[in-house]
């Protein structure tokens, strides 16, 4: 079985201001989709579990929950929530944390970590999907209409 790996990324400047997250979607080393979002309120780590928990979803819906999954993002806390080798002290403040952990609970899936910045083209592509989501309310229509990548579909079956 052909592993699904997702990337996903996110980008807050300042806690509870606005964020972004991107994820893409790659298959033998081809992107196949990518998608992002803006956060109205966030931090970082929001921003991160947002772009993971998106990135899932469209993966499943795309190919199923019967497939191998490789959630891959520069962010441990994902990670390491996600694989169950991080835990909160207490109930995560993010209920998105809390629903990533369902959603995979079921899931063939498998993390690996990317170190930010290190010229991964999928990791890269991810953060500047993510700082476009957080701008998206920020700058002018043109400037968006420019470079806005919402959930651009470039899907190819698998097989």
């Amino acid at each position: 079985m052909t592993p699904i790996e997702i990337y996903s990324d996110g980008s807050s400047l300042i806690p509870r201001k606005p964020g972004g997250y991107g994820w893409l979607i790659v298959i033998e080393g081809e992107k196949v989709t990518e998608g992002n979002g803006w956060l109205r309120r966030a931090d970082n780590n929001d921003a991160e579990v947002e772009g993971a928990y998106h990135g899932i979803i469209a993966a499943v819906q795309l190919y199923g929950v019967n497939q191998e999954f490789i959630l891959c993002s520069d962010s441990q806390i994902v990670l390491g929530w996600v694989d169950g080798s991080y835990s909160f002290k207490c109930d995560p403040v993010n209920p998105r944390f809390s629903q990533i952990k369902d959603l995979t609970s079921n899931l063939d899936l498998r993390t690996r970590w990317i170190r930010g910045h290190s010229g991964n083209i999928f990791n890269e592509r991810c953060d500047d999907l993510a700082t476009l989501g957080r701008l998206k309310n920020l700058q002018s229509p043109e400037i968006l209409n420019a470079a806005s990548l919402h959930s651009v579909q470039l899907h190819r079956p698998l097989g």
